[in-house]
């Protein structure tokens, strides 16, 4: 018994060193000692050095490549700022590893969010035991750079799949405004980390049949965000222009019914229209759209609305940045999103742009109306001239 309980303090003294020599106990796993090479040593090895890896990703981001070196917060720069915070965490992680290994216990790297209390609304491990192969290869598919755009469009009204899509496009436009904003370094890093992740991701859901939940059901979709600022400011305007108040609930409530009946309503209107004559895909063609103007009151009047939109920003980041600007990058995002809605939805609306284009069409029609106006006035005046001349 004496033997095993100072075998036992060898192996815990090895697992603990491993945290604080990073280069030295790499050696760990190739040593024949069983007090080094033993499967708590190798594990805990093996955290460490993930642990250690992060410091350095860490330390490449926000001091060798200086990312976001260029804003500050109360004279400190912001990489500065953000590197001590990241570095305090994973030192904290080293002391708690090695105090697990002192206890004789495996230390797992979401121990930590679980410390925090993260996983229970967070990230959540998900049984799927009862997929087919098609489902499965759906969520691999919803998890893929930009593909995951063309699933959603497909299956929005799944609860899984949408929140798959609010987490990719957080993640994939945070990358992207990296990376048009100069530090493609950084923005590689980032993109390689989302790769493994969805590498990750995909193993489990084929060999284990688990899936990874990171779970977004409290971060607005980009869609209901944009509901949600409109309601907002209807909120206030009942309170600043003196209308009658409501709570925001009720209102929002309220909004919503008129959202759906709205929607019903265009529905039943392109049902009354003409079919598009071309491929569909020709309508989110940059530019060249716009030469589809003439095609306007077809059923896909909303998607060409949408796409002369993205044409025209594309042109006037040409005019004012040139062909090659990297910012024009970004839509890719809304002419993805577009495509995607082609055939699942027809009355699919850009945010906000399309609230610019109703103001311009009723203003347009004001106008109509004010000149047709002065011409049956100047008509008018002119017959009552002749009769007075008569």
């Amino acid at each position: 018994m004496k033997y095993e309980n100072e075998l036992n303090k060898k192996v815990i003294a090895n697992a603990q060193s491993s945290y604080f020599m990073p280069i030295v106990s790499i050696a760990f796993l190739f040593s024949w000692d069983t007090n080094i090479n033993h499967p708590f040593v190798r594990w805990h090895v093996k955290t460490a050095s993930f642990i250690h890896l992060l410091f350095l990703i860490v330390y490449l981001i926000f001091i060798q490549f200086a990312f976001m070196v260029h804003f500050s917060f109360l004279s400190y720069r912001l990489n500065y700022i953000f590197a001590s915070m990241f570095f305090l965490f994973l030192f904290w992680a080293l002391i708690f590893a090695s105090e697990k290994a002192h206890k004789w216990e495996i230390f797992w790297i979401w121990d930590m969010i679980k410390i925090s209390s993260w996983e229970k609304w967070f990230i959540s491990w998900e049984k799927k035991e009862n997929l087919n192969e098609e489902d499965k290869l759906t969520l691999i598919l919803s998890s893929i750079p930009l593909i995951w755009i063309f699933i959603y469009g497909k299956n929005y009204k799944d609860s899984t799949i949408e929140n798959i899509s609010k987490f990719n496009i957080f993640v994939s436009f945070f990358i992207s405004l990296i990376y048009v904003s100069g530090n493609k370094e950084v923005a590689n890093i980032f993109f390689l980390f989302y790769i493994i992740f969805i590498v990750f991701s995909s193993i489990m859901i084929m060999a284990q049949w688990e899936m990874i939940t990171i779970n977004m059901r409290k971060i607005f979709h980009p869609f209901a965000l944009y509901n949600f600022l409109k309601d907002i400011f209807s909120y206030l305007k009942t309170y600043f222009w003196k209308e009658k108040f409501k709570d925001f609930s009720s209102l929002r409530n309220e909004k919503e019914e008129k959202r759906k009946i709205e929607e019903e309503r265009e529905i039943n209107l392109l049902q009354d229209l003409k079919n598009f004559p071309f491929n569909e895909k020709l309508i989110y063609f940059p530019v060249f759209n716009l030469l589809l103007l003439g095609k306007l009151h077809t059923k896909k009047y909303f998607h060409i609305v949408n796409a002369l939109w993205i044409s025209l920003v594309i042109l006037f980041s040409w005019l004012i940045l040139w062909i090659e600007n990297v910012y024009q990058l970004l839509l890719v995002f809304p002419l993805f999103y577009g495509i995607a809605f082609l055939e699942t939805k027809e009355n699919y609306k850009l945010a906000f742009f399309f609230d610019i284009w109703k103001i311009i069409i009723n203003l347009f029609w004001k106008i109509k109306w004010m000149f047709r106006k002065a011409k049956e006035i100047k008509k008018k005046e002119e017959n009552i001239s002749l009769k007075v001349e008569k």
